[in-house]
């Protein structure tokens, strides 16, 4: 418990600010004193030795006793002594000091060594006068007092302050670090409340931005294993149903036949997602060697066209090609994988007797637009759209893996481009394209 409490952030940062603030405190004293002390003790010297004057002008003058004069002149904040003759203190002064003493002279002393380190001492009819500071209410010890209290009762109040200061700061980040604690266990509906616009409220919001991210990445991936097992299920039971009923000797040839073709099309289903799922954890791990291929991008995209005419010939689509001669380099191979899995898509959902429009053109960038007028896509679909596993509508499409967009992106965000949707429910889709000439 001791030790957690030790290691805590808040111990840590109680500690670090009272010792700055401390510090900042005492080597403010340090200097008022190392600047100021000496003008202070400067000043009750002074006025000590014209004290001492007017004692002496009282008596040398007005011819007033010395215990009298020593009356008029006494303060609260020196006190004043006659003594007839001298005792230990006069008989540690310098053979000099004594000399001057009985030449009638004032004599200042600071000795560190005695309890009144400020004296005036003089002789004056063979009496000896200590003038000397009143401990209790001199100017020195008043200096003193304030020093101590301008060093006490500021720490105290700036220590309970920073106390409360730290809570405030580090209570938001204790919650992060409690709601992180619940994400690694693996509840996902644990959210921070954001207040403010500082830097722990950003730390918030992007706590809370990550939890949601995590979250609907493990609904696509439960969905993923859902889906993936379902595609794996279906067409295997019935590659073993259709077996089984060749196996029958009552089945006739062409009941064979279409069997046969009923496997050989299930097969490619299998095959199709294994070779997706194969494909997007290259891309992903780098496993794919790049190449820098030179090609012409118009040629590629009329040569998928071509491939797909009698898909979009089935459902009597007209085309709309814009189509600008357009050199470009990067991996041949890929970039033809991304055209078929964008113009696939546009052909399946456009409406039949529809039009697909396909525009290439290079300015700054190179720029290709496949637009359907389909059924289109809600703004939920559209931020989901290339997420990996993802199926917009499942009821409108049972054939897909929720694979095809995903490698579609990541091969152009390999190329150094963009790829981005629009979309309008009963109104189609725009998925645009950005590269750049040279994409690797």
């Amino acid at each position: 418990m001791t030790e957690k409490i030790f290691h805590s952030i808040y111990t840590k940062f109680v500690v670090f600010f009272v010792g700055a603030f401390i510090t900042s405190i005492l080597a403010s004293v340090i200097y008022i004193t190392l600047t100021q002390i000496d003008d202070i003790k400067h000043y009750v010297n002074k006025a000590m030795t014209e004290k001492a004057e007017n004692i002496k002008i009282l008596v040398e003058e007005q011819d007033i006793p010395v215990e009298r004069a020593r009356e008029y002149l006494d303060t609260y904040d020196m006190d004043i002594s006659v003594y007839n003759k001298s005792d230990n203190l006069i008989n540690t002064l310098t053979k000099d000091e004594m000399t001057k003493l009985e030449n009638g002279d004032i004599i200042s002393l600071s000795r560190p060594h005695i309890d009144y380190n400020e004296l005036v001492v003089f002789k004056l009819d063979n009496q000896y006068i200590y003038i000397t500071l009143d401990i209790s209410n001199s100017l020195v010890n008043k200096f003193r007092l304030i020093q101590r209290s301008t060093f006490i009762v500021p720490m105290m109040i700036g220590v309970i302050l920073i106390i409360f200061a730290v809570g405030f700061v580090v209570k938001p980040i204790k919650k992060i670090s409690d709601a992180s604690k619940e994400v690694a266990k693996g509840n996902f509906n644990v959210r921070i409340k954001v207040r403010g616009n500082d830097e722990i409220s950003h730390m918030s919001k992007n706590f809370n931005l990550m939890v949601e991210q995590l979250s609907l990445n493990e609904y696509l991936h439960k969905d993923f294993v859902s889906n993936v097992s379902h595609e794996f299920k279906t067409p295997i039971t019935s590659l073993m149903g259709y077996a089984k009923l060749l196996r029958k000797k009552s089945t006739t040839e062409v009941e064979k036949q279409n069997y046969i073709g009923i496997i050989i099309s299930e097969s490619e289903r299998l095959s199709n997602l294994s070779s997706n799922l194969l494909m997007l954890s290259k891309l992903e791990n780098g496993v794919i060697r790049y190449k820098n291929d030179r090609f012409s991008l118009t040629e590629q995209i009329r040569d998928v066209i071509l491939l797909m005419q009698n898909q979009w010939e089935k459902k009597n689509i007209e085309l709309d090609l814009e189509l600008e001669e357009v050199d470009f380099t990067g991996n041949k191979d890929l970039m033809y994988q991304v055209w078929i899995n964008l113009i696939q898509n546009a052909i399946k959902y456009t409406k039949e007797s529809g039009v697909l429009k396909i525009i290439l053109k290079k300015t700054d960038v190179i720029s290709v637009e496949v637009i359907d007028n389909g059924i289109g896509m809600t703004k939920e679909e559209q931020d989901k759209i290339f997420l990996r596993f993802y199926k917009a509508d499942k009821s409108r499409n049972t054939t897909g893996t929720g694979l095809g967009l995903p490698i579609t992106k990541k091969i152009i965000e390999i190329h150094g481009g963009t790829i981005s949707v629009d979309s309008s429910i009963g109104e189609g889709s725009k998925f645009k394209v950005i590269l750049s000439e040279t994409g690797l």
